[in-house]
């Protein structure tokens, strides 16, 4: 009978070391923390002043100012055919890439980079012609 105490004695301990090695592992997804606040400087691309469209309609965007922060404050209106609309903060619009931005409910491109002689629709990958391909 000593020796089935001696080896429960031994089991018991085995079973309580167990659950120290498993606090370890929980801890190890704390260093990608960093990484995730890394991947959100990568993900703000800057927006540009200038006119947006959305393609061919009677609407326009209009960004003023300068995006780096060095110049005046930077701000957006509509202009449509009923007018123009009173100026907002550029902190409610989203820079998807280089010249194209979002405003929740559409996409704008810079009409800059518009085809020229085409009619074309801004989309979240830039200007797109009725052919479906990307003039730029």
């Amino acid at each position: 009978m000593g020796c089935s105490q001696t080896v429960q004695s031994e089991a018991i301990p085995t079973a309580t070391e167990a659950p120290k090695t498993a606090p370890e592992s929980v801890a190890t997804p704390i260093p990608s923390e960093p990484a995730q606040s890394y991947s959100t400087e990568i993900e703000t691309p800057t927006i540009p002043e200038g006119r947006y469209w959305i393609g061919h309609t009677g609407q326009a965007l209009e960004i003023e100012g300068d995006a780096s922060g060095a110049g005046k404050p930077v701000r957006y209106r509509y202009e449509t055919e009923g007018g123009t609309q009173p100026w907002r903060s550029v902190n409610e619009l989203q820079a998807v890439q280089e010249g194209v931005i979002y405003d929740g409910n559409n996409y704008w491109c810079l009409s800059s980079m518009a085809p020229q002689g085409q009619i074309a629709s801004c989309s979240e990958k830039g200007w797109i012609t009725p052919d479906g391909n990307s003039p730029n």
